[in-house]
Formats: structure tokens, sequence, C-alpha cells
């Protein structure tokens, strides 16, 4: 993944801390936002990673005018659902700058 020069990458396998680093390094770090857990198992288990759980209220915010939905871009990470209780939960979004508003 990496190889392929992406805009930004991140591992989200931070132990604490309100930053999402990007391992690029283009610096596109993300913030924390909400209540994130730290220390989840990973896609592997325990013993290989550790993942950051986002729980619905918890989200990931990048304040950074590279990171242009408006052109041609393309999304890839790994899900792991452990339960669905929204009828609308998105993935990805581009707000004006309040959550609240997506």
């Amino acid at each position: 993944m990496r190889s392929t020069d992406p805009l930004l990458y991140y591992m989200l396998n931070e132990s604490y801390g309100t930053t999402v680093y990007d391992v690029t390094g283009n610096l596109l770090h993300g913030v924390y936002e909400g209540d994130p857990r730290f220390g989840s198992d990973g896609a592997f288990g325990s013993a290989y990673d550790n993942a950051v759980h986002l729980d619905g209220n918890a989200y990931i915010s990048v304040n950074d005018p590279r990171l242009d939905l408006r052109r041609e871009v393309s999304f890839s990470f790994w899900l792991n659902v452990d339960s669905y209780t929204n009828s609308w939960t998105p993935l990805i979004c581009k707000s004006g700058g309040n959550a609240n508003s997506r």
C-alpha cells in the first residue's frame, strides 16, 4: 500500500493520545474526536498488532486543504463491525468544519 505513494496513510495503531499519525511523510495527521478506545485487538489479534476502536461517536477529523474530495480519490480500509444500531453511519464524510453538518 505505501509503495503506491498515497496522500495519507493511517495505521490506526496508536496506544493513546489525540493525534492520528500519517506515516507517508506528508504530515497529514488527523485528530481523534469523541471517545476512541485504544488498544483493541488488531486485524491479526493482539499478539501481532493493536487497533483503535471507533464506536460511531468517535471519529477522525483531518483539516487540511490537500485532502480535497472534489477530485478523483479512492479510500481503502478494513472494517470490523461489532454492532449496528444507527440507521445512518458515515464511513467517510466531508463537512463544512462542523461534524453536525455532515
